[in-house]
Formats: structure tokens, C-alpha cells, sequence
């Protein structure tokens, strides 16, 4: 009970002295399937098509811990959408395959940023931060066409469920990628009293697809961010 009434006057003052903040934020995304350090909105070759870019969107909470005046760390839980648009050719002997589709990936994103503010005018102010982020795929989908050339001509329409962990599926059902993702961020914005207009660009570090597919989760957001 004493250990119990120490530590009540303790903690007061740590979340005094921390200046905790909830923060409520939500936004565009432009995202694609890159090699790591290409910017998201240009597109990726690679030997049989190309990634292009499409859109999704993230939403999620965090917390702004105000490190003094200038600093702050910000740990978040974001519902964050990844993916991109495929256009493919497989050319074999006597028949070619040609692909048109969209990947959409949605992942539960874990993110901690660290912020500094580099200019505070009255209820304006301007910051950049970096950080790192985990994440765990939750959910995803690829649709478009397939158009087989050869002796035939056919067309048929892809809609495959996208699992994340496991092993590929033997009926073509869905398609297997990898359950987590783990990259950086580096942001900026400004901020008007409770509210802050935030763009940022993150890339993954772990491969998409397991597999030949070398590709990562690259994004380029756009923020509104509302504090409590």
C-alpha cells in the first residue's frame, strides 16, 4: 500500500513532465512495388512488365511525448494501404500471357517517428522527424485480366484473395505474401494549433512476395493529423 501511494505522485509528474498528446490522423496514399530507395510514384521495371503506381489511403492514432521544447517521440498504430497496378508479358513458345492488374495490400502498421520542430511562429510551427515502422499484413486482393495468346486467344478475369504467411495456394485461389513488413519513415510538415498537414515517404525492408519477385512496400502519404 505505501509502494502503492509512492508511486501515484510519481507518475503524476512523469506525464506532467511528458506532455503526452493523442493525436487522431488520416490520409491519401500514392504507393508502389519498388526496389528499396526508389521513390513510390515512379515506375518500377523489372524484366517481364512494370509496377505503376496507384492509390490507397491510412488512417490510425498515435501519441505526441514531448521530449522539451523542441523534440518529440511519437509511437502509432495505423491501418496503413500498400500495393500497386501490374502489367506483365510471359512469353513462352507457342502461347504468351499478359497481365493487367491491381495489388492492394493492407497491413496494421506500427510506426514510432521521433520529431523536432524547426520553426515556432505563435500557433504555427514546422517540424521534420524520422522513424521506423513494423507491420503485419492483415488483409489484400489482386484484379484485373489475364489475355492468353496463341493458337487461342482468351481472356479471363483475376480475382485472387492475397494471404499473408503460408504456403501458395494449388487451386490459384489467392496469392501468398510475406505476414510482416519493417521500414523507415521521413516526414515533414507544418502545424496550426491542433492541427498539422503532414507528408512523409516510407520504404520497406523485406521482400513483398517470398520468392523471385524482389519488390518492397514503398509509399508516398499525405497527413491530417488532429491532437487532443
Amino acid at each position: 500500500m505505501k509502494k502503492l501511494l509512492f508511486l501515484i505522485p510519481f507518475l503524476s509528474s512523469l506525464t506532467g513532465f511528458a506532455q503526452i498528446r493523442l493525436e487522431f490522423m488520416g490520409g491519401y496514399n500514392d504507393v508502389n512495388l519498388s526496389t528499396v530507395g526508389r521513390l513510390p510514384f515512379s515506375t518500377n521495371h523489372f524484366w517481364a512488365g512494370e509496377y505503376v503506381p496507384i492509390s490507397s489511403f491510412h488512417a490510425g492514432v498515435a501519441a505526441d511525448i514531448a521530449l522539451g521544447k523542441k523534440w518529440a517521440v511519437e509511437p502509432g498504430l495505423l491501418y496503413f494501404g500498400n500495393g500497386a497496378h501490374l502489367n506483365a508479358a510471359y512469353l513462352t513458345p507457342g502461347i504468351s500471357s499478359f497481365i493487367n492488374a491491381d495489388i492492394h495490400l493492407y497491413y496494421l502498421r506500427l510506426p514510432v517517428n521521433v520529431l523536432y520542430k524547426i520553426v515556432t511562429a505563435g500557433p504555427f510551427h514546422v517540424f521534420a522527424g524520422a522513424g521506423l515502422y513494423v507491420a503485419r499484413g492483415i488483409r489484400g486482393n489482386e484484379k484485373g485480366t489475364v489475355l492468353a495468346e496463341g493458337y487461342t486467344h482468351s481472356s479471363q478475369a483475376i480475382n485472387e484473395k492475397v494471404k499473408f504467411g503460408g504456403q501458395p495456394s494449388s487451386d490459384g485461389t489467392y496469392q501468398t505474401a510475406t505476414p510482416y513488413d519493417v521500414g523507415y519513415t521521413i516526414l515533414a510538415g507544418i502545424g496550426w494549433k491542433d492541427f498539422q498537414l503532414r507528408p512523409s515517404i516510407s520504404n520497406g525492408f523485406i521482400k513483398v512476395f517470398p520468392g523471385s519477385d524482389k519488390v518492397w512496400n514503398s509509399a508516398a502519404a499525405v497527413s491530417l493529423v488532429y491532437q487532443l
